[in-house]
């Protein structure tokens, strides 16, 4: 199987700093790689998350991108799967076989947002 990177969008200091924590968390608990950050740069969720790796050993990092469109045009042209997780989108017992499949051969980047998604987040993902 590929690996498995998250992104999360628009990190808001002071009142996403453990949201955005939990997201990385919970990333490094189902096996990804790394999670990407957006919005604000947060050197607190980047201690957190770096202290958790110290304690309990793993291969996990937390990084501030500061344009996540280009981090999505990178991953995508580098043949990463982009998964936008949204509560509008496809259900995902629909989808999660066909997800598994590709998984064994590419990379997936998961897109979790915080604050008002933009349409180019939707537009650029594989699924939504």
């Amino acid at each position: 199987m590929a690996g498995i990177e998250v992104l999360r969008l628009g990190h808001r200091i002071e009142r996403d700093k453990r949201l955005t924590t939990h997201v990385g968390l919970a990333a490094r608990a189902f096996g990804a790689s790394k999670l990407y950050y957006s919005g604000d740069q947060d050197k607190t969720v980047e201690a957190s998350i770096a202290k958790v790796v110290e304690d309990w050993g793993g291969e996990f990092e937390a990084v501030y991108v500061g344009d996540w469109r280009r981090l999505l045009k990178d991953k995508h042209g580098e043949g990463y799967l982009l998964i936008h997780l949204t509560m509008y989108g496809l259900p995902i017992q629909n989808i999660i076989d066909e997800v598994r499949r590709l998984h064994r051969e590419k990379n997936i980047l998961v897109v979790v947002g915080g604050e008002k998604v933009e349409r180019a987040a939707y537009m650029m993902a594989d699924y939504n």
